[in-house]
């Protein structure tokens, strides 16, 4: 006969565990479809009114987290990269759980906040196929962590709502120093400014003002030096017919289907 995981069990006993904690909360709790990475959405409610204000859960569960020893505050966990290169672009907080069956506590931290505060590259992170995560054993999923959950749960979505305002600021002081913003580009992360003089500027911002600076730092090119290189390199392959709007979509495509086999490898 079939024998249930013994592993299983225990991640259903985590999940039970949380829900009840969320729960009490007078939060709601979701479960999701199970190999997408996400086991649980949580949506906060306050004075039993709904909130626009939620947060994923990925739940995991030990036997053995009694063999750590307290000097070492911390818990280790390993995920799936691929899962971690998919919560980067969530809006949402993502929280790891670590739920420990002999004292039948719960452990958590949140995602995107150890992605912020580490210094390794994320071409580096993304290598490998599964990523190390820490969980600080003073994060436990009692009233007092609970309530640190729904505070990292708002300022994730506050934040979000200061850059877009942050945005609106910039422009505008822009514009009274006598530019205009010709373009602007946030998913680029390209902004195109016009002075009374006649001349333009390009700003970048984001993940491209990262990249560039990466290829400051290796090639000592500044920004208009690398866009100046690089168009002068397009520009010699469409002369010689390497390159044309046919090879850029093929091009494309490769690298597309080259991500989802990768993520695919990773899932």
């Amino acid at each position: 006969m079939p024998k249930r995981p013994r592993s299983h069990i225990l991640e259903n006993l985590s999940r039970t565990r949380l829900r009840q904690a969320f729960e009490q909360m007078g939060w709601t709790v979701e479960d999701l479809a199970k190999d997408y990475g996400e086991d649980l959405l949580v949506r906060l409610f306050e004075n039993n009114f709904a909130t626009p204000y939620s947060f994923f859960v990925q739940a995991k569960a030990t036997e053995t987290l009694k063999n750590i020893s307290r000097k070492e505050k911390h818990a280790l966990i390993r995920v799936e990269t691929g899962h971690v290169r998919h919560w980067t672009r969530f809006s949402e907080p993502v929280f790891l759980t670590l739920w420990d069956s002999s004292s039948d506590i719960t452990y958590w931290v949140c995602v995107q906040d150890v992605l912020d505060a580490t210094e390794e590259a994320p071409s580096k992170r993304e290598r490998a196929k599964t990523m190390q995560f820490r969980i600080p054993l003073k994060n436990v999923l009692n009233e007092f962590g609970l309530r640190r959950i729904g505070g990292i749960a708002k300022l994730r979505f506050n934040r979000l709502a200061r850059e877009r305002e942050g945005r609106e600021i910039l422009i505008e002081a822009i514009e009274k120093m006598g530019g205009t913003v010709d373009s602007f580009s946030p998913d680029n992360g390209i902004v195109r400014l016009t002075y009374p003089d006649g001349e333009s500027y390009l700003v970048f911002f984001g993940y491209l003002a990262r990249l560039l600076n990466q290829i400051r730092i290796k090639t000592g090119l500044n920004c208009e030096d690398c866009l100046h290189e690089g168009l002068q390199i397009l520009g010699t392959k469409i002369a010689n017919g390497t390159l044309n709007a046919d090879s850029i979509r093929d091009e494309l495509a490769l690298n597309k289907a080259h991500n989802e086999l990768m993520a695919f490898e990773d899932d």
